[in-house]
């Protein structure tokens, strides 16, 4: 049985090496967003065009997002929610919903 479109993408993302979990420890780790910054200005800086929340922090983050996005939601707006590492399926970290007003 072929494998779907789906799992040949999952394959192809699942074969990166997560550095977060497997460092050099003789590479010296730079944490700041420089690169970030600058590809996003060179994309035209996307992230400003849209209205987002981004929630940061060690816990509480999923139980904090679905919250926002239910009050968003409740409140006439169209949301989407991207929670990573995904919970139980890889698709079961993107979640659109749009209501009318």
């Amino acid at each position: 049985m072929a494998d779907s479109p789906l799992d040949s993408a999952l394959d192809f993302i699942y074969s990166f090496i997560d550095y977060e979990k497997k460092r050099d420890p003789h590479v010296k780790i730079i944490w700041d967003l420089k690169r970030v910054d600058l590809l996003l200005e060179k994309l035209g800086n996307p992230h400003l065009k849209s209205k987002t929340v981004h929630i940061a922090g060690s816990k509480g983050k999923g139980s904090t997002a679905a919250m926002v996005a239910s009050v968003l939601t409740k409140a006439g707006y169209t949301t989407g929610l991207y929670t990573s590492p995904h919970l139980h399926f890889f698709t079961s970290a993107f979640l659109q919903r749009t209501y009318p007003r």
